[in-house]
């Protein structure tokens, strides 16, 4: 995600998504805290980053990106491990081509919206 034009804060959630450090629910479970691991936007699942951002077919995450994989006329192998979805983009955005560079900014804005809407359902 080198050399990304998103906005600082989309950056930041990326950085903290790479490195696994956002909280999601089944990351707290696993430190002993009590929480609903249900996924907030479908509860049928646990929620998790593959969950979030990759895997998860029938609501935000996989519709949302998949429309702007349209928009950008790229052909998107469906990926349901958030591990292969990052290595994709890794692949796809070497080089500082002005489509690599979008492609990055995307995904950048694409993880912190999925990332904000599920923090606003929790907590508002």
């Amino acid at each position: 995600m080198c050399e990304n034009i998103a906005r600082p804060k989309a950056l930041f959630i990326v950085w903290l998504q790479q490195h696994d450090m956002l909280l999601t629910a089944t990351k707290l479970k696993n430190w002993g805290i009590q929480v609903d691991t249900n996924y907030i936007m479908c509860k049928l699942v646990d929620e998790s980053k593959d969950h979030l951002f990759a895997e998860y077919a029938i609501g935000i995450g996989r519709q949302v990106w998949s429309k702007l994989m349209n928009w950008l006329q790229i052909a998107w192998p469906a990926m349901s491990l958030w591990r292969h979805m990052q290595h994709w983009i890794e692949q796809h955005t070497q080089g500082k081509t002005n489509h690599g560079r979008l492609v990055k900014l995307v995904y950048a804005e694409f993880v912190y919206a999925i990332w904000i809407e599920r923090n606003n359902r929790i907590f508002v």
